[in-house]
């Protein structure tokens, strides 16, 4: 008689939310299991705008801040945050 298989294990994902600390930036990771079709994780509303603003410093930054982009970053930024997350 044949094997049953296994399911397949839900991989982790690794989330980093960066929270002000008096004046210091904390990092919190955390790990969240996301099983196979299961969407993506679930924050909180008011999480979403400074993950945008995080990730279009870093769309920024990673173009060199040239002048006149400000706008098309913040829309990829959007982009990429709501292709990650969900939010509540």
């Amino acid at each position: 008689m044949p094997e049953k298989s296994k399911p397949a294990k839900a991989p982790a994902k690794t989330v980093k939310i960066a929270k002000p600390a008096s004046g210091n930036q904390a990092v919190v990771t955390r790990k969240t299991k996301v099983a196979p079709g299961e969407g993506a994780p679930v924050l909180p509303l008011a999480e979403r705008a400074r993950l945008v603003a995080e990730s279009a410093y870093y769309i920024a930054e990673a173009r060199g801040f040239a002048p006149g982009s400000a706008h098309e970053d913040w829309l990829e930024a959007e982009r990429r945050i709501d292709g990650t997350y969900r939010f509540a």
